[in-house]
């Protein structure tokens, strides 16, 4: 009797100890998709980055053309322009939205993903706000021939604090997805 009832207590744990072992590996499985979805969410943003990168060519082709008298750009011409400006509006809103999401941020990502999110919308707010503006200016001063050193010293300092944001950036998102991978 008694080895009975041990034979049946292995059985009966044999089977929980299967069915715990199932739910907790696929409860692992389903949290390792999630962490492979999050990262996926990182390339648009990579994406993003590199359109800001071009933006800030384009703001230096114009100084550069204009410095010396070049009638037109030089290194990118107008249907590049063109292309940027409407890659920048096509997936802005993408981008802005994976961040607000907040679907980056994990135990392990906060602390990356808000340094993140607080750099894209920086970012995103001087593309709008200073560095078009910047770059129809250039040409303004051009045209009325006041394009003055100090003008261009702060087109340069504008330059360089937007290229240390989009290093900062990529750095974070190397970061947050050997965090999530």
């Amino acid at each position: 009797m008694d080895q009975v009832l041990i034979a049946i207590l292995g059985i009966i744990g044999s089977l929980l100890t299967g069915i715990i072992m199932f739910v907790l590996g696929q409860r692992r499985e389903r949290y390792r998709q999630s962490l492979l979805i999050r990262a996926q969410m990182l390339d648009p943003i990579h994406d993003w980055l590199n359109g800001i990168e071009k933006f800030i060519g384009i703001l230096s082709d114009t100084l550069t053309s204009v410095s010396i008298m070049s009638p037109g750009p030089i290194t990118y011409d107008f249907e590049e322009r063109r292309k940027s400006a409407q890659f920048m509006i096509e997936n802005t809103n993408e981008v802005l939205g994976i961040i607000e999401s907040k679907s980056l941020i994990i135990n392990r990502t906060w602390k990356e993903a808000a340094e993140l999110t607080k750099l894209i919308m920086d970012l995103d707010q001087q593309v709008k706000y200073k560095l078009l503006p910047l770059d129809n200016e250039i040409l303004d001063r051009s045209a009325n021939r006041k394009l003055t050193e100090a003008f261009i010293i702060q087109v340069g300092e504008t330059k360089l604090s937007m290229e240390k944001e989009v290093q900062k950036s990529y750095s974070l998102l190397a970061l947050i997805k050997t965090l999530l991978t």
